[in-house]
């Protein structure tokens, strides 16, 4: 399979997950007998918060505490587009974990929630050190 079939594979793989987590989320976690949504689980993760994260992200956070997770998303993004080019292929590969682990977070979790970046910190220190080497 050429890389271009591989990446469309992927990309159609990914949205189809998407789908199926909302959709599995929807039906699993109503536990109300009258069908209505149990707010307990909505901390859980049973929405998409992706347009209220953008708002935080871009707007909100700049005028609270939680500017460093905005400076922390933007920032270590930022830093892996510049040396994109000229990454080796397992830095690619890591990069593309990092970007579906950011998606997730943007899209199911809360951006102010300091504690989902803590799987992201192994991706900064592996990029890292592996740049210093080249």
């Amino acid at each position: 399979m050429e890389s271009k079939e591989k990446l469309i594979i992927g990309c159609c793989l990914i949205i189809y997950g998407l789908i199926y987590t909302k959709s599995i989320r929807d039906y699993l976690f109503i536990s109300r007998p009258n069908g209505l949504l149990d707010k307990s689980h909505e901390m859980i993760g049973n929405h998409i918060y992706l347009f209220q994260n953008f708002y935080n992200l871009f707007f909100n956070n700049f005028f609270t505490i939680n500017i460093i997770n905005s400076v922390f998303i933007l920032g270590s993004a930022i830093y892996f587009m510049c040396f994109f080019w000229s990454s080796s292929d397992s830095q690619i590969k890591a990069l593309i974990v990092y970007c579906a682990i950011i998606t997730n977070i943007l899209i199911f979790g809360l951006v102010n929630e300091t504690r989902m970046y803590i799987i992201l910190i192994p991706f900064i220190i592996f990029f890292c050190s592996s740049s210093s080497r080249e």
